[in-house]
């Protein structure tokens, strides 16, 4: 299993990331790598971890 956090889009945001200048996109994608990778917030335990 992957350490990293997965980020689910809504479908406008998939749309205006689709319309970005290659360095623009380069940029957010970059950004959103950094979050997946550290979190700003705490994840909850699953019901299966708390048992």
């Amino acid at each position: 299993m992957s350490d990293l956090w997965q980020i689910e889009i809504e479908p406008e945001v998939r749309q205006w990331l689709e319309l970005l200048a290659d360095q623009q996109y380069d940029q957010a994608e970059r950004a959103a790598d950094m979050l997946a990778a550290r979190p700003t917030t705490r994840a909850r335990r699953s019901e299966e971890e708390e048992r």
